[in-house]
């Protein structure tokens, strides 16, 4: 049975940074890969240098530091929209990343041009990059969901814009709904046009 209280995301509520990071355990780690897009696209658009400037592929780096990075560059790179469209947009670019990465050619080769198959790997994707676990499963033709734990950074945006980035990778469209447990904890439904 398919829950039915998901819905859009409200691109327009606060964001309450302080409250989160106070959230986040100290011993949080994500992958550098969270942050290479975003610190190279922030530097290649404005000149600027955020956060540490470079970061490892795989090397750990603290959740705090990638929350603060994130939204720096939200704001930077997409100024005219609320911070919550601004942190999709960034998310939007970390699965063609991980999946151009040699580890996520090897993983995501399983799945083919396949994006049920794909999102049957969604768990293996997330041990790759980060202490955030995830576990997906099909309803459906047109129906994907998927469950979405310890994961800090900005759950209820960021993860939003890293299923829609994945989308076209597999010449899907739809939109993805969002059920916010804690802030830490999302369900995702991806709706399959």
């Amino acid at each position: 049975m398919v829950p039915t209280d998901f819905a859009e995301p409200d691109w327009n509520a606060p964001l309450d940074l302080e409250e989160r990071l106070a959230h986040v355990p100290a011993d949080a780690m994500n992958k550098g890969i969270v942050l290479m897009g975003p610190v190279h696209e922030v530097k290649e658009k404005t000149g600027k240098q955020i956060g540490r400037g470079e970061y490892g592929l795989f090397t750990d780096y603290p959740v705090k530091e990638m929350i603060e990075i994130i939204l720096e560059a939200a704001r930077l790179l997409h100024p005219d929209v609320p911070i919550r469209e601004g942190i999709r947009r960034v998310g939007r670019g970390l699965f063609p990343r991980l999946r151009s990465s040699a580890a996520g050619r090897m993983l995501f080769a399983l799945a083919g041009n396949n994006i049920f198959s794909a999102v049957r790997l969604v768990g293996r994707a997330h041990a790759l990059g980060s202490c955030t676990r995830a576990s997906a499963s099909v309803v459906d033709e047109h129906t994907i969901l998927v469950e979405v734990r310890n994961a800090w950074i900005f759950p209820e945006s960021y993860q939003v814009g890293i299923y829609e980035g994945a989308l076209p990778t597999y010449n899907k469209t739809g939109r993805v709904l969002v059920r916010t447990r804690s802030l830490s904890e999302i369900d995702l439904k991806l709706v399959l046009d």
